[in-house]
C-alpha cells in the first residue's frame, strides 16, 4: 500500500484519499488519543466521508476516522 498520500496530508489537510485506503474496522476501536481527536474534529471528519465516493466504510470510528483526524490535528499545530 501506497501511504505516501498520509505525508502529503499533513501539511495539507487533504483528507480525500484516505477512505480509498484505511476503513473504520468496528473489531478495532481508537485508543483514547484518538478518539480524543476523533471527537474534536468529528464535523470536519463527516463532511469529508459524505462526500466520499467510498464513504465511510465500517464503524463510524476507527483506523480511518483515527488518521484523518491526526492528520487534521497535525496541520493545525504545523
Amino acid at each position: 500500500m501506497n501511504r505516501r498520500f498520509f505525508f502529503e496530508g499533513w501539511p495539507t489537510g487533504d483528507l480525500s484519499r484516505f477512505p480509498e485506503v484505511c476503513y473504520n474496522d468496528p473489531q478495532n476501536p481508537p485508543n483514547n488519543r484518538f478518539q480524543g481527536l476523533i471527537d474534536g474534529h468529528r464535523d470536519e471528519l463527516d463532511a469529508v466521508l459524505s462526500k466520499s465516493p467510498t464513504g465511510p466504510i465500517g464503524a463510524r470510528t476507527g483506523e480511518l476516522a483515527a488518521r484523518m483526524a491526526d492528520t487534521l490535528w497535525r496541520k493545525g499545530t504545523a
